[in-house]
Parts: structure tokens; C-alpha cells; sequence
């Protein structure tokens, strides 16, 4: 993180240790994830979606230019500033690509269920072309409500996305879903914005973008976060892909992936119980969001336990010790 400096990502400020924990002073996003947004209202409307994707774009323009893979990206890791602009956090299984090598891919398995790749999944490596197909299911997702590969489990999630089985709903905006489609490509080298593909250039040119202004981004007045479609929803409550925030798994390396993943008892219980809360709860309300009430701090304070993740339930990472981040 203290590589980059760009308006469209948390920035570290300092990092310090005790005996006992590691601690991040970061840039404060106060207005909290994307993702409670998209709960919120179901769904963005078109001049809304084509905004925060343009931010998106711009952001993975430049951190790509960096010669870093984010392999985390979605609403949950998009924060948003006190004016409402995107800070794209969660670099714990970024990878920085090695130029001496000439290196293009990471060979590890890290990743969210929703939003992992195919060749994560069929060779267990990532790509700069890997951060555009979880733009594609980003996409999706903001008009949608939901990502777009959702099942019963995360094996079968993993099944939909190697063979390319998704669906659009009824007045998906039609070049939203011509882009979505171009993201959403099997081969990483046919995904637009890829390098393969000319790079970003034929990505920001397409219809989709035509009414952005790319310079100063940062600087625009964002839309008013305004509903589209109401939230999909599918019969079966419980389904993993209804959660919005997307099945999490930690360290897999050294699994088959053809294996459904293994989860302890306390972590099934857990799950289980936030699904049925979510479940009982009211469906995402229509209408314009109201952001939170405005906080003081200028940066946040993160504190975190130097040890290994090992347990099942959140995201795929690789095991590394902990240190301050670079």
C-alpha cells in the first residue's frame, strides 16, 4: 500500500508493533464499503453504475501500471470517502509482480468464492486479467444486486464459473451487459482491458463509458446513489451466492481444487446464524442512500494480531508472517 498514490486507494501512513499486535494507521474511508450500498438499495441505476465502474477502471489502470495484482477486488474491499469517491483497500493477497523476471502471473490460490477467476481455478495462478473478470461480476453485481455466479456451495460456485453459466436479469442496461460480457471471458487474454487486448485503452473507450470524462475522476461530483432494479433473489434463502458479500475462503494452495472445501463446525454455525438473520431481515429499500453521520478522524487505526490465518471463512490467502506492510 505505501507504493501507491493515487486518489482511489486507502493509503498507509504509518504501521508500528507491540508484543502482541501490528497496527496500520490508514486513510479514513468514512462512508464505510460499496457493498453496504448495494444492500441497501438493491441495485444502482445506469448513470450511477457507469460512474463508480469508471472509478474502478481508473484505479485498476493504474495499480496494473504498477505491475501489481489486487486478486481480492469486490464491493466488500471498495470503501467509500466522505465524499463518496472509492478507496480500494485489502491488500493482503496482492501480489507485486517481480520486472527483473518479466513475471505476468502469481502461482497461488487466493481469492473470494464469487469473484475468482477461471484460471485460478483450472491452473492456480492469477493474472493483471484476473482483477478485470472480478470487474465483470462488479458490474454485474451493481446492477444486479447479487454477483453472478451463485450456488448452493462454494464447489459449485466454482463449477458455474469454469463453465461460464450466468444469467442476466430482465433490463440489465443493455451496454452494461455488453461489457459484463467482454470482462466475463474464459480465456484472460480475450478479456477486454487486458494487455493481449490492447490494454486499457479499448476498455475506456467502450460505449458503455461514452458520457465519462476520465481526467479528474476524483475531483467530479459523484451521482446520487439511486435504485434500478429491485435485489435478485433465488428460492432457496440459504444460497451462498445470495450473500452479497461473497463466500469467503482462506488458504487453499495446497488443495485440489476440484474438492469441495472443508469447513469446521463453528465456522458452519456461524455462517449459518448470519444467514438467517440476513434472511429475516427486510429486502434492500428503494431509493437514494444516506450516507453515515460524519466522524472526525481524518485516518483510521487498524490493529491486527501477527499470526497465520488458518481457519476456514473468510478469504483465500497465502500463509505469510506478518510484518509491516510494504
Amino acid at each position: 500500500m505505501s507504493r501507491l498514490d493515487h486518489p482511489f486507494f486507502v493509503k498507509l501512513y504509518f504501521t508500528f508493533q507491540d508484543d502482541e499486535k501490528l497496527y496500520f494507521g490508514l486513510s479514513y474511508a468514512k462512508n464505510g464499503e460499496l457493498l453496504k450500498y448495494i444492500r441497501k438499495i438493491g441495485s444502482f441505476d445506469e448513470t450511477c453504475t457507469r460512474f463508480y465502474t469508471a472509478e474502478i477502471v481508473s484505479a485498476l489502470e493504474y495499480l496494473h501500471g504498477k505491475g501489481i495484482i489486487h486478486r481480492d477486488l469486490k464491493p466488500e474491499n471498495i470503501l467509500l470517502n466522505e465524499d463518496m469517491h472509492i478507496q480500494i483497500t485489502d491488500f493482503g493477497t496482492a501480489k507485486v509482480l517481480s520486472p527483473e523476471s518479466k513475471q505476468a502471473r502469481a502461482n497461488s490460490f487466493v481469492g473470494t468464492a464469487q469473484y475468482v477467476s477461471p484460471e485460478l481455478l483450472t491452473e492456480k495462478s492469477a493474472c493483471k486479467s484476473s482483477d478485470l473478470w472480478a470487474l465483470g461480476c462488479i458490474i454485474y453485481q451493481l446492477v444486479a444486486g447479487l454477483p453472478p455466479f451463485r450456488a448452493g456451495n462454494e464447489y459449485l460456485i466454482f463449477q458455474k464459473i469454469i463453465k461460464l453459466e450466468y444469467d442476466f436479469p430482465e433490463k440489465f442496461f443493455p451496454k452494461a451487459r455488453d461489457l459484463v460480457e467482454k470482462l466475463l471471458v474464459l480465456d484472460a487474454t480475450k478479456r477486454l482491458g487486458c494487455e493481449e487486448m490492447e490494454g486499457y485503452g479499448p476498455l475506456k473507450a467502450h460505449p458503455f463509458f461514452e458520457s465519462v470524462t476520465w481526467e479528474n475522476l476524483h475531483q467530479q461530483t459523484p451521482p446520487k446513489l439511486t435504485a434500478y432494479l429491485p435485489a435478485m433473489s433465488e428460492d432457496d434463502e440459504d444460497c451462498y451466492g445470495n450473500d452479497p458479500r461473497g463466500t469467503h475462503i482462506y488458504d487453499m494452495a495446497a488443495q485440489d481444487n476440484t474438492q469441495p472445501p472443508t469447513w469446521d463446525r463453528a465456522t458452519q454455525d456461524r455462517d449459518e446464524e448470519t444467514r438467517a438473520s440476513e434472511s429475516q431481515a427486510s429486502r434492500p429499500r428503494m431509493g437514494p442512500a444516506q450516507p453515515p453521520s460524519p466522524a472526525p478522524r481524518a485516518f483510521a487505526l487498524v490493529e491486527r494480531r501477527p499470526q497465520r490465518h488458518t481457519a476456514a471463512g473468510s478469504s483465500i490467502r497465502e500463509k505469510q508472517p506478518a510484518g509491516p506492510t510494504s
